[in-house]
């Protein structure tokens, strides 16, 4: 009886290739979408959105100082705004374990990613999932002097996203609860793709006029999206490809003028 060859075929070959690299590609893209994706705002937007994303809860988790506490009303209009827009599951959970002691004097450019980092890498609880799972936001509320306003100094920055998936709010800066749901929201809809509009009456304009009436309980700021950024929402849940990985900067801020 003829013994069979020990030799491998040149399709094992091509096989055992194919496997390996589809190996690699399993392992290295949520790498790089976990650790190089998630520096840039906006680059998560598709995993927020997308229809089919594999993420089907997303978290709202907020970290915040003694001396800068949300406004409940204010987080649970955003949860209804996520809720409407990806159609997904939203939860906000919030912590009150941010140090007073370690919150920068001013926060800006240069070390807000670093304040961010060291705030979710000790009190961090929901993290996103390697390949599905829950995917979070971070929203950290801190009393602090903001970056300088991009246009006019003097006027006062609200909120500043920093990363795919995180942002901060200014508490000393926000008057109202009206006016931290809008900030709130605009900073998300950074985190969603949207980039800043024109239109003051739209909730992502890049300044937002504060009227000395919103204080006294006559109306309130804008807290809704305008039709091209309605249709532009939806649009991104139906195609994951849509503007993928646009550049917004490493920053994004919304200021309230003087």
């Amino acid at each position: 009886m003829a013994e069979r060859s020990g030799h491998i075929s040149i399709g094992h070959i091509i096989l055992i290739i194919i496997l390996s690299a589809v190996i690699s590609i399993s392992f290295l893209l949520p790498l790089y979408v976990h650790e190089e994706v998630v520096k840039s705002v906006g680059n998560y937007a598709p995993l927020y959105l997308y229809e089919h994303s594999p993420y089907g809860r997303i978290v709202v988790e907020v970290h915040y100082s003694p001396d800068a506490k949300p406004s409940g009303e204010a987080l649970e209009s955003l949860r209804y705004m996520l809720q409407q827009y990806t159609g997904k599951q939203v939860i906000v959970e919030q912590f009150q374990d941010i140090d007073p002691v370690i919150v920068p004097k001013k926060i800006d450019e240069d070390n807000i990613f670093d304040f961010g980092e060291s705030v979710l890498k000790d009190s961090g609880h929901y993290h996103m999932g390697w390949i599905s799972g829950d995917i979070p936001i971070y929203v950290l509320y801190v009393n602090s002097t903001a970056p300088d306003a991009q246009i006019k100094k003097d006027n006062a920055v609200a909120g500043v996203s920093y990363r795919a998936n995180s942002f901060v709010i200014f508490k000393n800066n926000i008057a109202i609860d009206s006016i931290e749901r809008s900030v709130l929201i605009h900073e998300t809809g950074h985190l969603l793709g949207l980039d800043h509009d024109n239109d003051p009456s739209c909730v992502m304009t890049s300044v937002l006029v504060q009227k000395p009436s919103w204080l006294a309980g006559k109306g309130s700021p804008p807290y809704e999206f305008c039709d091209d950024h309605m249709a532009e929402l939806d649009d991104r849940r139906r195609n994951p490809f849509y503007a993928a990985f646009k550049n917004y900067g490493r920053i994004v801020s919304l200021f309230l003028p003087d």
